[in-house]
């Protein structure tokens, strides 16, 4: 996976996980340009809220998690983000 498959951005910095909840999964991948869903073999970018689009987390992404609510929370080294998604 580079940028020629979709990402925003070749350095990968977290990825996660997830089900939703008709249970499909997706991979999650944040990068230093932001972040993508990876779903039935489709690159999707993911839509940071523009609050949050302002701040430093779209090259300062450290880590991605998901909580029991399937509310994204991304984690940069000046704080963290929830991210409905």
């Amino acid at each position: 996976f580079d940028m020629r498959s979709g990402l925003p951005d070749n350095t990968v910095r977290s990825l996660l996980r997830t089900k939703s909840a008709s249970g499909s999964e997706a991979l999650w991948i944040g990068t230093n340009g932001g972040i993508v869903q990876f779903e039935n073999n489709r690159v999707r970018p993911f839509q940071i809220p523009a609050e949050i689009a302002r701040s430093p987390i779209r090259t300062l992404l450290e880590t991605l998690s998901e909580d029991g609510n399937q509310v994204l929370w991304v984690g940069t080294n000046d704080g963290l983000a929830r991210c409905e998604k």
